[in-house]
């Protein structure tokens, strides 16, 4: 929409001026609003009468008719007394499409002092009536209509001030009640606040008077409450609320013996001269709950536990005891750990557990004894390779050949430490060119089960039986034929039989003190004759 303003207020001023006098002429200032593009404007009135326009509709809405003047501006601006106000314009009547109004009536201008405002506005069809004017009084009132809600409305320069004496209000416009009773005058019975004044309702406090303040019952008509000791003292009564738990004029106040707490824990019950300190579930007892229960004092620790004390709680040390839960209640099971080693079988004690050893294990932990290890296998390797080898006799030295022996041992899965290993064999023969032979005892890198059944290279085998790791060396003579010889391994074979637990062990005999071509020999095992080989496993934890 395009709306455009004109203002003739200036160009008229002069002529104004000089017809000042005479309302009957008047002066318009004028602001015309013109409908542009079928769409309403407002027109506002100057300051004096105005004269009516014609309007004319058109479009889906109308201009309104007319002018209409309003005394506002020319009073403000002049301080005279204004001409009558305009009558306003009718509305214009709207056409077109049914959703568009006529435009509404301007409103009646501001009449001057003693005349009367503009004529009611006739409203276009569907516009809104313009109002009447408003008579003017020769310049603004801040006091007219007064704005004060009580009190009286007085002119301060430009403004106004409300005065609210005498009128039970305050406020920029008296409009906030007073309360009379804060603070509250009355020495006993209730305040009532009215507007301006208050009243003191003393009741049945015993007390009469403007502020309440006479007493007017004595000790036979109004005893104290709570039990008090009355006394009369002239037209009044005194009351001694000593150790009655009460307070206040009459002892009608009973006193919070709650307030400060003096209960250490727990919860205060307030009483008549009286509290009661309920302790409960605090772990205190006592008039203040000021007495750490001893939670101890039913010894609830079993089996030896060490209670310690706390607040409403206890623990209980079980240390040493065997035993473990809150009161050490629970035995420990000492079998958990699966302490017993090599199959043995855990029985649980308190505090100990005893382990049941199958043989040849010792207790504590059936990790310590003695595993003795017959020979499985057993025979010799010669050093010509058209002399086969042998799965029967253990025979090593010299005849037609040179011949080393070895040993085969199933050593079974244990658990501990290998601390020994003792070669137990029997001296069956010996051929020998002077009194004594020395063999040598070795580890054995073939495999146990080729050894045993001669699939390996022959002579490969013969070395090897011979001249690996040395564990030990022995001396036989003719006076140790028939005795069951002990040899020593030392620590390399203890390590080898620790490693091959759940496997074969072979150890290796040759002799080491041939010389010259004689035959000189020693057997330890024979086709046919029963003898012992076996190892000697000392195991420890």
């Amino acid at each position: 929409m395009h709306t455009t303003f004109e203002n003739s207020s200036l160009t008229q001023l002069p002529f104004c001026l000089a017809l000042f006098a005479s309302a009957a002429l008047g002066c318009s200032s004028t602001h015309t609003s013109t409908s542009v593009d079928g769409e309403s404007t407002t027109s506002i009135g100057g300051s004096s009468t105005g004269a009516a326009g014609a309007g004319t509709g058109g479009g889906s809405s109308a201009t309104s008719k007319g002018t209409s003047a309003m005394t506002t501006a020319a009073a403000s601006s002049l301080g005279g007394s204004a001409g009558a106000g305009a009558d306003p314009g009718e509305g214009g009547s709207g056409t077109g499409d049914t959703t568009n109004t006529g435009a509404d009536a301007g409103a009646g201008g501001i009449g001057g002092t003693g005349d009367t405002g503009g004529n009611t506005g006739t409203g276009g069809t569907g516009g809104i009536a313009g109002t009447g004017g408003i008579a003017g009084t020769g310049g603004d009132d801040p006091c007219d209509p007064n704005p004060c809600e009580h009190g009286t409305c007085t002119i301060d320069d430009d403004t106004y001030l409300c005065d609210c004496e005498s009128t039970g209000y305050t406020g920029q416009l008296c409009e906030t009640e007073i309360n009379e009773c804060d603070p509250n005058p009355c020495q006993n019975g209730s305040c009532l606040d009215e507007v301006g004044y208050y009243e003191c309702d003393c009741g049945d406090s015993g007390y009469t008077g403007e502020f309440c303040e006479t007493l007017i019952q004595d000790c036979s008509a109004s005893p104290c409450d709570n039990g008090g000791i009355c006394t009369d003292e002239g037209p009044t009564r005194v009351c001694d609320c000593t150790d009655t738990g009460a307070t206040g004029i009459s002892c009608e106040v009973d006193i919070n013996e709650c307030d400060p707490s003096p209960c250490e824990h727990g919860t205060c019950e307030n009483g008549v001269n009286d509290y009661t300190c309920d302790c409960s579930g605090t772990g205190y007892s006592g008039t203040n709950c000021q007495n750490n229960i001893d939670d101890c004092s039913s010894d609830p620790c079993q089996h030896g536990g060490e209670c310690t004390d706390g607040v409403n709680d206890y623990t209980c040390d079980c240390s040493g005891t065997g035993y473990s839960g809150t009161n050490c209640q629970n035995n420990i099971d000492d079998c958990s750990s699966d302490p017993c080693r090599n199959g043995g079988e855990c029985l649980d004690g308190v505090n100990e557990y005893t382990c049941s050893c199958p043989a040849p294990w010792q207790e504590p932990n059936c990790d310590s004894g003695t595993l003795t290890v017959n020979a499985t296998g057993r025979g010799y390797y010669a050093s010509f390779d058209w002399f086969p080898p042998s799965d029967l006799d253990a025979f090593m030295g010299q005849a037609y050949a040179t011949h080393r022996a070895y040993f085969v041992f199933p050593i079974p899965d244990f658990e501990g430490s290998v601390s020994s290993v003792t070669f137990r064999v029997e001296h069956l023969e010996i051929t020998a060119s002077s009194t004594s032979e020395t063999a040598g005892f070795y580890d054995v890198l073939t495999d146990t089960a080729a050894l045993m059944d001669g699939s390996a290279d022959w002579l490969t085998v013969y070395a090897d039986l011979g001249e690996g790791t040395q564990y030990a060396t022995h001396t036989f003579t003719v006076s140790t034929l028939g005795t069951l010889r002990s040899i020593a391994l030392g620590s390399s074979a203890n390590s080898a039989v620790a490693a091959a637990r759940g496997d074969d062990f072979a150890i290796g005999a040759a002799l080491t003190s041939i010389s010259g071509d004689e035959d000189q020999t020693v057997t330890l095992a024979s086709q046919g004759q029963e003898s012992v080989q076996l190892l000697q496993i000392a195991v420890v934890p």
